[in-house]
């Protein structure tokens, strides 16, 4: 049996990105996979800003983990910044609907 293909669309549409990652760290506290990945992203983009230099090193700041990344970037325009905000939350979207599509389905075969 061949497996489906799937193509994923992201709307693009202008979010409220610290209100979106915390949501999803909100929504992590019960959920291991969301968690996981809010973490190794948020390890991964301090560790990949300490390699950047001059400007785009100061476009990024400090920043303890993703809701502190997007709550210091209120207003500000740094592109990079809103990149890896928008990226991180839509994976985190998918993740939350792929977990929620598996409970219905696993709903669904039990009630069979």
């Amino acid at each position: 049996m061949a497996s489906p293909n799937h193509i994923l669309l992201f709307p693009h549409e202008h979010i409220d990105l610290p209100g979106a990652i915390h949501d999803l760290s909100v929504r992590a506290r019960s959920r291991p996979q969301l968690r996981t990945l809010l973490n190794e992203a948020s390890h991964v983009v301090h560790r990949e800003a300490t390699a950047l230099t001059g400007p785009e090193r100061a476009s990024i700041g400090e920043f303890e983990d993703l809701v502190d990344l997007a709550e210091r970037h209120v207003g500000q325009s740094s592109v990079l910044a809103e990149i890896v905000l928008l990226t991180t939350i839509q994976i985190g979207q998918l993740l939350m609907q792929v977990s929620q599509n598996r409970s219905r389905s696993s709903s669904n075969c039990s009630a069979v």
